[in-house]
């Protein structure tokens, strides 16, 4: 069974999301962590894979998702040290 939202009701909706866990991160972390779960949840289901894949052919795309791997791996490496 799929779940699909109208494509403008989504994409408003993510987008007031992802904007409320944004001004959320000041004042509780928790709470910008359960908007980012509710967007996951809106977005997820309703983006378009074959899209995303056209996309990272580009080399403009590669940049963030460079950057967001090096986080991850600078915050996993400052756990353990």
């Amino acid at each position: 069974m799929k779940w699909r939202m109208e494509p403008q009701a989504a994409s408003r909706l993510a987008v007031g999301l992802a904007a409320a866990a944004v001004a959320a991160i000041p004042w509780s972390t928790s709470i910008a962590y359960i908007l980012i779960a509710c967007w996951a949840i809106v977005f997820l289901p309703n983006s378009n894979p074959p899209a995303w894949r056209e996309t990272m052919k580009h080399p403009a795309a590669f940049l963030p998702v460079v950057l967001v791997a090096f986080a991850v791996g600078a915050s996993e490496i400052a756990r353990w040290a």
